[in-house]
């Protein structure tokens, strides 16, 4: 909000920022911000008012294409703190849901829907780069050099055409699939992999849902609005607030029970090591008795893993596959509001689990 009650700043009509390369002292955060809103804008709007055609310059090229340009004939900043920013300004311009695309014409809405940009810009870069790189790219020797991420992959901007067409033509390979979904068990790292570059071999639309939160709640580095940015990317139109910051919380709750249990179950197995150990003879053969469907379950809960939270869950009759679940706590019309898709409600029908 601090961001947004500046005075003295570009006037969204600018035809052209004032920018001054030499000065970078006088750049602070908010302006850049807005500059590279405005490069990639421009460019929006003439297309969103079909003048493109007339104008030989912009044909051929998208929209990115053009504003990285002006962004890197007048940028301040080094080669890797651009690229990064400008990265997060078109994710951010990219995953907009409005009818209207507010969000290009209105830089003030554009912050609202975007707050990690400007009220926690410094923990935000620090999500994706160590301490040490990020001194290395200001450097003399590497200012001019661009520097990967060596925490968190940035958002993928980056579309397969190809890929998205197969994808849109084909209606079964975003259906639920319990069956295959179960059978491809893979770790949660290649998980991650498959869905951070869209390359899934299967994909289950609620389990697998639960089991990105589930990854990103593991992985530690991924805060909440990260997680829901993440979501918002990849569900597109479909992406609601309310709904997807249910879900982790209900998955951040009961993946803290899952952990007392598996910690309570490895105490109570070091405790009884000796006992173990000295019938350990006796009970070879009863080991290589088939195991019932009932103990196979039982084993695979007892191991740290999605699966077994998921029947950690079943066992403590803890609806998450209940794609409805959320209506014990929010009556259907508030959660089937605009504004719950929008942001995030408080329950109405009773708290969430703490």
């Amino acid at each position: 909000q601090r961001y947004i009650e500046k005075k003295g700043r570009l006037n969204d009509d600018s035809k052209e920022a004032d920018i001054d390369p030499e000065s970078v002292e006088k750049w602070n955060h908010y302006d850049f911000l807005r500059f590279l809103w405005y490069s990639f804008c421009k460019y929006q709007r003439v297309r969103d008012e079909e003048e493109a055609k007339e104008d030989d310059k912009t044909k051929g090229k998208t929209i990115r294409q053009l504003g990285m340009k002006d962004i890197w004939a007048n940028t301040p900043y080094s080669t890797t703190r651009t690229y990064f920013w400008a990265q997060m300004v078109f994710y951010g311009l990219a995953v907009d849901v409005s009818h209207k695309k507010l969000s290009t014409y209105n830089f003030n809405y554009f912050l609202v829907q975007n707050p990690a940009l400007s009220n926690n810009y410094k923990e935000l870069m620090n999500n994706y780069y160590s301490k040490k790189l990020r001194k290395e790219m200001e450097s003399e020797e590497r200012k001019n050099e661009m520097i990967l991420p060596d925490i968190m992959e940035l958002p993928s901007l980056i579309t397969n055409v190809e890929k998205l067409k197969k994808e849109q033509q084909d209606d079964e390979y975003l259906k639920p699939d319990t069956e295959q979904y179960e059978k491809k068990e893979i770790s949660d790292d290649e998980f991650l992999i498959q869905f951070e570059t869209r390359s899934y071999k299967s994909w289950n639309n609620h389990l697998s849902f639960l089991r990105v939160i589930w990854c990103y709640l593991n992985n530690g580095g991924m805060n909440e609005q990260n997680m829901r940015t993440k979501w918002k990317l990849f569900a597109k139109e479909n992406y609601h607030e309310s709904k997807t910051n249910f879900w982790i919380q209900m998955v951040k709750h009961y993946q803290a029970k899952y952990k007392q249990y598996i910690d309570n179950k490895d105490k109570v197995n070091d405790d009884g090591n000796q006992e173990n150990k000295d019938n350990e003879d006796g009970n070879k053969k009863q080991d290589e008795v088939e195991l019932t469907e009932e103990e196979k379950k039982k084993q695979k809960m007892d191991s740290w893993s999605f699966a077994g939270f998921v029947l950690f869950c079943e066992w403590k009759e803890i609806q998450i596959e209940n794609t409805e679940l959320y209506l014990e706590f929010y009556k259907a019309e508030t959660m089937e509001s605009a504004n719950a898709a929008q942001q995030i409600l408080e329950p109405d029908v009773k708290p969430l689990p703490k």
